[in-house]
C-alpha cells in the first residue's frame, strides 16, 4: 500500500488581512462607550429658611459644586437682595406673608436653588450679658448677645467710653472685651452690641477698670523712685 502526501495550498497573506482587520476591531473598545459623562452642577443655600422683620438684613451664603465657576445670580420675589447675598425685607408686610430668595448658578442657569423668608412684623430683642463688670487693667471679660425676633443673629461689637472721655476705652473682639493697661485712675467704659438685622436695635454694658496694685497716678515731675514698694525710701534721700 502506497501513501501519498498531498501538497499543502497556501493562502496569500492578502487574503487573512480582512479577517484580522475584523479581529483588531472587535477587540479595540471592547464594546464600551466613550462618552465622558460631565459632573452635575448643584446649588444650595443657607440658611434654608429665614424670617426677617420687616426693613431688616438677613444675609445668605451660597455653595456651588460641580463646577469651578461658583458665581451666582440672586434674585428676591419681594424685597431686596445684592450680589453678595444680602437680604433687605420689603418696608411693609407681605400679602402671602413670605417672600422667595433664589440662587442661580451663571456656569449652568439650569442649576438653581431658593428658600422661602418669612416677612414679619415682630421687633428685633436684643439683650447683653453680664450687664456690669470690674476688671483690672489688661484683663479680660467674655460678653454674650441674644438677638430675638430674626434668624440673623450677627452683632457688631464696640468699646467707648463716657462722652468727653478721650481715654483709651480697651478693645473687644467677637465679644471678649480687654480692658487698656496700665491705667492709673479707675474708669468706666461701654461694652455694646449692635444688631446686624436691625442697626436701629444696640445695647450696652457698663465695665469699670481698675489700676493694678502697683500702679497709682503720679504728679509732674515726678521723684525718682515715687513708685512701688521703694516710695518712702527714696524720698528720705
Amino acid at each position: 500500500m502506497f501513501a501519498f502526501a498531498l501538497p499543502m495550498r497556501r493562502c496569500p497573506f492578502y487574503n487573512l488581512l480582512p479577517s484580522a482587520a475584523l479581529l483588531f476591531a472587535g477587540g479595540c473598545g471592547g464594546g464600551g462607550s466613550n462618552t465622558v459623562q460631565q459632573p452635575q452642577v448643584a446649588v444650595t443655600i443657607y440658611p434654608a429658611k429665614a424670617t426677617v422683620r420687616v426693613r431688616t438684613v438677613q444675609p445668605f451664603t451660597d455653595t456651588v459644586s460641580g463646577t469651578t465657576n461658583t458665581a451666582v445670580n440672586w434674585t428676591a420675589s419681594a424685597g431686596t437682595i445684592d450680589q453678595s447675598g444680602n437680604y433687605t425685607a420689603p418696608a411693609s408686610m407681605l400679602s402671602g406673608g413670605t417672600a422667595t430668595v433664589t440662587a442661580t448658578s451663571v456656569s449652568a442657569p439650569s442649576a438653581s436653588a431658593s428658600v422661602i423668608v418669612t416677612v414679619t412684623a415682630t421687633s428685633v430683642t436684643l439683650s447683653i450679658s453680664p450687664t456690669s463688670e470690674t476688671l483690672k487693667a489688661g484683663f479680660s471679660q467674655l460678653y454674650t448677645a441674644t438677638v430675638g425676633g430674626t434668624t440673623n443673629t450677627g452683632v457688631t461689637w464696640s468699646v467707648n467710653g463716657l462722652p468727653g472721655d478721650t481715654s483709651y476705652p480697651g478693645s473687644v473682639l467677637n465679644g471678649t472685651y480687654t480692658a487698656p493697661a496700665p491705667v492709673v485712675t479707675t474708669d468706666t467704659y461701654f461694652v455694646t452690641a449692635t444688631s446686624n438685622a436691625d442697626s436701629t436695635k444696640s445695647v450696652s454694658a457698663s465695665v469699670t477698670v481698675t489700676p493694678l496694685e502697683n500702679q497709682e497716678q503720679q504728679t509732674f515731675p515726678i521723684k525718682l523712685g515715687a513708685s512701688g514698694v521703694k516710695r518712702q525710701q527714696s524720698e528720705r534721700l
